[in-house]
């Protein structure tokens, strides 16, 4: 569990990088992408409900899954 939660941190410090890169007018320049044309903006707004539609899964199973909520607790670190 550590190794993804260090992977999870990884991946966001190299968005938060990339976005910080990006200068302003390019945010809204549409650019060929494998799903589409498309501007970072659009793939950052499709990342964030992405993100969301996950946290709700987790949220589901932690609600009404049958690993207990101490054992969830446990794989966090916490």
């Amino acid at each position: 569990m550590d190794e993804l939660i260090q992977l999870l941190e990884a991946s966001n410090q190299h968005l938060l990088a990339g976005m910080s890169a990006l200068p302003e007018e390019k945010w809204h320049e549409i650019r060929k992408c494998p799903i589409g044309p498309s501007t970072p903006l659009e793939a950052v707004g499709r990342l964030m409900y992405h993100t969301g539609i996950h946290s709700g899964q987790i949220s589901f199973l932690r609600k009404y899954g049958a690993v207990p909520q101490q054992e969830l607790a446990k794989g966090c670190g916490n």
